[in-house]
């Protein structure tokens, strides 16, 4: 599973993940709650141990993130990650989609996009981080490129209603480096933003659909158990979580 960057990680790419998450789902509803879930890639944001046999993690660009990462045989540096190609960048753009159908399928209220932290849309965001010429890089409107065509491809096959979009301008976890305000500026204000809302503000989960566009219900991510399997949430917010999911599938 090329996107998935850290141990133990729950995905949602199979048929049996779909039922899995189903039971989830299903406790949540019955409770009276609402559940999104939180899709994510981590791109360069891994290592070699944590993927098949002979696949590198991937990037934008192949530069590695300062630090390390946690896997099981203990904390390892990011190595440099594999450049996307045009084809790669157009099958995480349908990934993204059949991780979201998967997620309404297994029960889930709606989807939230992770644009933030470093990961892999963040990281085409980041002239740090994306050293592209072509047109997923370089201009403003090349760098956004991603993330705009991965909320397109959900908002189609999910609604905008459905659909939710988490940013963090300017923060530097997993060696994103957004030094330049003017240009922060300009990145996030090019980003789609909610009808009749502000612009997003930093590291929060606000709706990017691009039809029908609202903002989502307060969220919560609960914790999970070393297997990677969600512990119950017995916070003030129950009414409202959200659980993170590997939305890549093994190529």
């Amino acid at each position: 599973m090329i996107g998935q960057g850290y141990p133990d990680t729950p995905g949602l790419h199979s048929d049996e993940q779909i039922a899995a998450w189903r039971k989830v789902t299903d406790a949540v509803h019955a409770e009276g709650g609402t559940i999104f879930a939180q899709l994510m890639h981590t791109g360069r944001i891994g290592h070699p141990s944590l993927l098949p046999d002979g696949l590198l993690p991937v990037g934008p660009s192949a530069v590695a993130a300062q630090g390390q990462v946690f896997t099981h045989d203990g904390m390892k540096a990011f190595v440099t990650p594999k450049e996307l190609t045009e084809a790669e960048i157009a099958q995480t753009i349908t990934d993204f989609a059949d991780a979201a159908r998967n997620a309404i399928a297994a029960g889930f209220d709606g989807a939230e996009l992770h644009g933030a932290n470093g990961y892999l849309i963040h990281q085409f965001l980041a002239p740090n981080a994306n050293l592209r010429t072509d047109g997923w890089g370089g201009s403003v409107a090349s760098r956004i490129r991603l993330g705009v065509e991965v909320t397109t491809a959900v908002v189609e096959a999910i609604g905008g209603h459905r659909t939710g979009f988490r940013i963090s301008p300017g923060n530097p976890l997993n060696d994103i480096a957004e030094t330049d305000p003017s240009d922060v500026e300009r990145t996030y204000t090019s980003l789609p933003a909610p009808v009749g809302g502000p612009r997003p503000r930093p590291d929060e989960a606000v709706a990017q659909g691009l039809a029908g566009r609202v903002r989502p219900q307060p969220v919560h991510t609960p914790r999970t158990d070393r297997q990677g399997l969600p512990q119950p949430h017995r916070g003030r917010h129950r009414g409202h979580d959200r659980l993170r999911c590997d939305v890549s599938r093994q190529p």
